[in-house]
């Protein structure tokens, strides 16, 4: 993780929109979209569109991390490095 002090908001900036970008081309892979769509887990309105699918992914990161974690671990782990969130799991447990 990294701290404000260690990185420039423009750094921050380009964090943020690389792992946006790492997560609409995971949802444009044919097998994870199937696995979206079928598992139930996300909102329905998570289909809509690609900004829709990104606000549900971080609503269920804060709702239900442990549930996104163990069914979308990859999702999570772009999240966290997106936000530069501390692991909340390991703080949990």
């Amino acid at each position: 993780m990294y701290s404000c002090n260690d990185i420039s908001w423009e750094q921050i900036a380009r964090i943020f929109y690389k792992k946006y970008k790492d997560i609409l081309n995971y949802l444009s892979q044919k097998q994870n979209k199937k696995k979206v769509v079928t598992s139930n887990y996300f909102r329905e309105y998570a289909n809509t569109n690609n900004l829709e699918f990104i606000a549900v992914v971080l609503e269920c990161f804060f709702e239900t991390p442990l549930e996104l974690k163990e069914n979308f671990p990859e999702l999570y782990k772009k999240v966290i490095t997106m936000l530069n969130y501390r692991d909340i799991i390991k703080q949990l447990f």
